[in-house]
């Protein structure tokens, strides 16, 4: 599925133009036409640019993208230790996640393995060391 919407029908009915005639002006089949406005196929920038030139509307009229999310700044870490013995002070990462809720689910995970959970938040561009 496209990570797009698509105003090309709007657009291209606008101008009265069939998706046939859109199809041949710009050197694809009907088809494509079809699938690119139900949201079923991502175009080539060239095809892109050539269906927003014939429909005399700008590129990012016609495909619009969604925005971005930003990227969290920063994660939590979730490591475990083994219970007792010699390897008490080992500790493993088990996860690295975006949100205080995935962390203490994976830390209820791994206490059902026997292990000692624990979380840390860290930012994300720094190494993680244990």
């Amino acid at each position: 599925m496209s990570s797009f919407v698509t105003r090309m029908k709007a657009y291209r009915e606008k101008l009265h133009m069939t998706q046939s005639e859109l199809a041949d002006r710009v050197g694809v089949r009907r088809e494509t036409i079809l699938r690119l406005e139900k949201g079923q196929y991502n175009p080539s920038l060239k095809l892109a640019t050539d269906i927003s030139a014939e429909l005399q509307a700008p590129i990012q009229e016609v495909f619009q993208f969604p925005e971005r999310e930003a990227e969290p700044e920063t994660c939590f870490v979730v490591f475990g230790r083994v219970a007792g013995g010699t390897d008490g002070n080992r500790r493993e990462i088990f996860g690295i996640c975006d949100s205080w809720h995935q962390a203490e689910e994976i830390a209820e995970e791994i206490r059902a393995q026997g292990y000692l959970p624990d979380i840390c938040q860290t930012e994300k561009n720094q190494r993680i060391r244990l």
